[in-house]
């Protein structure tokens, strides 16, 4: 299904400059949102919330535009060696840490994740970046008693569509993982979305 995918070459993947930087005018209304109290009859209690609520805005937005002024270069990137997505951490995890890729899709995450289910040893490896670092959530990791611990990968605000960035994965990891072979359902399940 994946054949016209090159999964001997290395494939990387940079934000949408026009996406990242449309969240900074949401960003300024919500700081401006804070301010309201100010306009009316408050409280001093809604005025201290006002304030909160304007500082913490602030912060965000200050940060977001300093992480996108900063940040340059590939997000995502799929190689032979295995994956790093720089929103989680500067790290490669090897494919060998793979056992599975699927699709998911959560009543509480609103857009589709990818979710590659690794060992606990090729996980820990990773060194993730701080949290103020991080811009798209839900990129990072996934751990459930019941599931293997995994890493989600998002395609929000990168230069490639989720579909795009689902037959990457599944392409390379059919041909650098040691995906486990009773369970292939999820995989069959992630194709049909």
């Amino acid at each position: 299904m994946y054949e016209s995918i090159d999964t001997s070459s290395t494939v990387e993947i940079e934000h949408d400059p026009v996406v990242m930087t449309g969240i900074v005018p949401g960003l300024v209304a919500l700081t401006g949102f804070g301010l309201w109290p100010f306009f009316r009859d408050s409280s001093i209690f809604m005025l201290i919330g006002g304030v909160l609520w304007t500082l913490v805005c602030a912060f965000l937005t200050l940060l977001w535009t300093a992480r996108l002024l900063v940040v340059r270069g590939a997000v995502l990137t799929v190689s032979p060696d295995g994956v790093r997505d720089t929103r989680y951490s500067r790290d490669v995890l090897p494919w060998s840490g793979v056992s599975d890729v699927a699709v998911r899709n959560s009543a509480n995450i609103p857009m589709k994740t990818m979710m590659l289910v690794v060992d606990r040893a090729a996980l820990s490896a990773l060194k993730p970046v701080p949290f103020y670092l991080r811009t798209a959530l839900p990129s990072g990791t996934f751990t459930s008693t019941s599931w293997s611990p995994a890493l989600l990968i998002s395609a929000f605000g990168l230069k490639a569509s989720f579909y795009d960035i689902r037959n990457l994965l599944f392409a390379f990891a059919e041909a650098h993982a040691k995906l486990d072979p009773t369970n292939i359902s999820s995989r069959r399940l992630a194709r049909q979305f």
